[in-house]
């Protein structure tokens, strides 16, 4: 029988446990991202910055201690999956820091680069996404608007600086990589000189000069950052590109590869292991495919194909 004390125990574990899953739900759900997702207003856009990297790692480390604290045991079912994937989320934020140089999480998966498709490709799409729904409705709209503007032209140099930054530690882009990214920058620069253009009917109350004061403004933040944006990929970061690919190349390149498969497979595997995991399979799959070649009448792979490809019934 259970008594009073052991329940009080139990309610308190219960309680800890829901306290720090609802903590680091509110967290996530109030990044820019999940802003996004849900239709919520934008106030700010995602810091790419080292600072905020260990930032991240040292709230997730703490996190975790606090973690340490609740007996998985003794919750119930849904309690304890939900702690556990939360602990999961908090491991790979842990990482933040170690990981930036090679694998900065843009929003929504790692990346190596801030140009590629998930950072300029996605990320700033999203946040030129803020400016073509932005609702003129209250008073200070039209302040917080040129706000946003200038942090979207902050994010821009804060992609810039990081691949400067890596760089000097002999990371750079594999040459056959970097004119593909050089489009996606080219892409969004006239994307975001599209979208800055405001219908007058949107503007509510905003001083009548508003779409020049925007217009100024990209002008002489946003489009010269994306100029910035475009030369630190230019022909001098170019000529000292690798011309292979592939994280390896980099210090500590294998061990950030393996801890992004554990983060996608949700268990630890070594790379080599995923790699036989799939040839195994593979090999599974040709035996099932000859079995029921043979039970068709087909012990010629080739002979079956081309009666796969000629046979219309």
């Amino acid at each position: 029988m259970m008594t009073a004390r052991m329940m009080s125990e139990v309610d308190a574990n219960l309680c800890r446990a829901q306290n720090m899953i609802d903590k680091i739900w509110q967290r996530k759900r109030d990044t820019f991202m999940q802003r996004v997702a849900a239709g919520r207003p934008i106030e700010a856009f995602p810091d790419l910055s080292e600072t905020e990297s260990d930032r991240t790692a040292s709230q997730a480390r703490s996190d975790l201690a606090a973690f340490e604290a609740i007996d998985l045991a003794a919750l119930p079912h849904q309690v304890a999956l939900t702690v556990k994937l939360a602990r999961f989320q908090l491991g790979l934020d842990a990482q933040a820091f170690e990981r930036y140089w090679l694998a900065q999480d843009f929003g929504m998966f790692p990346a190596m680069f801030s140009v590629g498709p998930y950072g300029v490709g996605y990320l700033l799409s999203l946040a030129l996404k803020t400016f073509t729904d932005f609702v003129f409705s209250r008073p200070g709209d039209g302040d917080r608007y040129f706000a946003l503007l200038e942090g979207y032209a902050s994010l821009i140099e804060q992609m810039s600086q990081k691949l400067t930054d890596q760089a000097a530690r002999g990371i750079r882009i594999p040459q056959p990589a970097i004119a593909g990214m050089r489009t996606l920058v080219v892409g969004q620069a006239e994307r975001a000189h599209r979208g800055f253009a405001i219908d007058p009917l949107r503007l509510g109350s905003v001083p009548e000069n508003f779409n020049e004061l925007a217009s100024s403004r990209l002008e002489g933040r946003v489009m010269p950052a994306f100029a910035r944006l475009l030369e630190a990929i230019g022909e001098d970061y170019a000529a000292k590109a690798p011309e292979g690919v592939g994280m390896a190349q980099f210090k500590e390149g294998d061990r950030v590869y393996e801890s992004l498969t554990a983060e996608h497979l949700s268990m630890s595997m070594t790379i080599d292991a995923i790699h036989q995991a799939g040839h195994d399979r593979m090999a599974r799959i040709e035996q099932e495919m000859e079995r029921i070649r043979r039970n068709l009448g087909y012990s010629d792979r080739r002979e079956f194909h081309h009666f796969l490809v000629t046979n219309a019934a």
